[in-house]
């Protein structure tokens, strides 16, 4: 979590009320910080990219489990871009579009979703070729 502390964001933020909220970033382990919340005492994650990533995903869970952090973040830093293109439309578009890729689901889509957009598909392929997913 080099990068989110760098960056001056705080996954806790103070309300009107000065009670502690979680942020997004907190609440969404697939935007960089799985690594930081494992640190504070979270148990594992919820994550799209687990549908794309399996055995990565659960690799760096295992990483934080041991404690082998600097490992995590190296991992999370490698997937960081198909990570935020997973969420570059409405989810679950984009995993739906890389799983289909993948050919392990259909492209059938049910309205309110509508498909990937070609630029979107273009880039999201181009990650899975690069990082040898697909």
């Amino acid at each position: 979590a080099r990068y989110l502390v760098e960056a001056g964001n705080d996954p806790c933020r103070q309300d009107n009320d000065g009670q502690s909220v979680l942020s997004e970033a907190a609440l969404n382990p697939d935007i960089q910080v799985v690594e930081y919340l494992m640190s504070l005492g979270a148990k594992g994650v919820i994550s799209v990219a687990a549908n794309i990533i399996p055995a990565e995903i659960a690799r760096l869970v295992k990483l934080c489990e041991d404690g082998r952090f600097p490992e995590a973040a190296e991992l999370q830093i490698k997937y960081e871009k198909l990570i935020s293109l997973l969420f570059s439309e409405v989810n679950p578009i984009p995993v739906k579009a890389a799983m289909n890729e993948l050919g392990l689901c259909g492209n059938e889509l049910r309205l309110p979703l509508t498909e990937i957009s070609e630029k979107n598909r273009a880039l999201l392929t181009d990650e899975l070729k690069a990082l040898k997913v697909l």
